[in-house]
């Protein structure tokens, strides 16, 4: 069995034999570094990527004298062996299960090249609420899912990670062996900030600004991000935000785990926000009773006219005059308030 790891990535892509040649020097130098950042290794068993990045993984170990067996995780299916010998091979069903077992053991995932199937991985990852790290420059999977991730970083980022930074490492091209061991270098940096934001050591400090909304109101989480983007590309404050309100059950465990990190907490009150159960029984109670510890601070903001004063929220000032919602105020009176809340958030967020 596997021995326990504090981190480990999963690396998949490309399933056949005959390799670009930009996706074969980026899995051999993914593998190379996996193994020297001291992780362990997820693969899939398949020819490819999968063997191509297990094979480099595997002779680092063995210069470093250690067993493969305790780093190296292969899922493959019932019936089946994996191209590459060796590691802690776990079987599954075909199909489906493939993918979720290899997602779940991972705790990164790492996308090369790809023809349809490593998509599905990136979207069984998403689910799963792993941080995703897609090579653009191996082309095919990899190249689609980074659109993807980058087109809904605003509303779902990465911990830890600047998007600007993952925008130019993972859109790099990769034409040459040295511009693949670069992009496997400044992969696995991004990885590393991830797991030194998520470590139970940083997550015991309070660090975040929460943002809690309904997803209905999607357009003012938008552009509440977009003003707080200065504060956070010079690393002020780290914003964290949730979208989906009826998921699964490591979903909610992460925005929990999140709520618990919080030290700032700002409300997007609206009709739909006062509607939502999920709002208003799990993080509102929740993050209202950090407040009451002065573990958190409160803002909140009225999108539209509501009931709110049915809610505790009505015990705390708001971030604004209530008598005028934002959406009867013009644009720029929009802006100005927003500005000022940025503001107060960035002062209580850096003390």
């Amino acid at each position: 069995m596997a021995a326990h790891l504090t981190r480990w990535v999963l690396v998949a892509g490309t399933g056949k034999q005959d390799l670009p040649a930009e996706v074969n020097w980026t899995a051999r130098a993914v593998g190379s570094r996996i193994a020297r950042a001291g992780y362990g290794l997820v693969v899939g068993g398949w020819h490819g990527v999968d063997y191509v990045t297990a094979e480099a993984f595997s002779q680092e170990l063995v210069q470093a004298r250690k067993p493969l067996s305790s780093y190296l995780i292969q899922v493959v299916p019932t019936g089946s062996q994996p191209q590459f010998k060796g590691g802690h091979v776990v079987y599954v069903a075909p199909g489906l299960k493939e993918f979720l077992e290899s997602v779940k053991y991972a705790d990164a995932v790492i996308l090369l090249g790809g023809l349809g199937g490593t998509y599905e991985t990136y979207q069984f990852a998403a689910q799963e609420q792993r941080p995703v790290f897609p090579l653009a420059g191996t082309g095919g999977d990899a190249r689609r899912a980074l659109e993807d991730l980058m087109s809904h970083w605003g509303v779902l980022p990465m911990a830890g990670v600047d998007q600007e930074t993952a925008r130019s490492v993972l859109g790099r091209a990769i034409s040459s062996e040295g511009e693949a061991l670069r992009a496997a270098v400044d992969v696995l940096g991004l990885i590393a900030d991830y797991f030194g934001f998520t470590s139970p050591e940083k997550q015991q400090e309070r660090t975040l600004v929460f943002i809690s909304y309904s997803h209905r109101d999607r357009e003012w989480l938008e552009k509440l991000r977009t003003m707080l983007r200065p504060l956070e590309r010079n690393r002020k404050i780290t914003v964290w935000a949730d979208t989906a309100i009826n998921v699964g059950q490591r979903w909610l465990d992460e925005i929990r785990g999140a709520l618990r990190s919080t030290k700032v907490a700002l409300f997007l009150v609206s009709p739909a926000f006062l509607a939502s159960d999920f709002c208003t029984t799990e993080e509102l109670p929740t993050l209202l009773d950090e407040a009451n510890k002065n573990h958190v601070r409160i803002f909140w903001l009225l999108l539209s006219a509501g009931l709110y004063e049915e809610t505790k929220l009505s015990a705390y000032q708001a971030a604004h005059d209530l008598s005028a919602p934002l959406d009867t105020l013009s644009p720029a009176k929009q802006n100005e308030i927003l500005v000022e809340v940025c503001r107060e958030i960035a002062a209580v967020a850096t003390t």
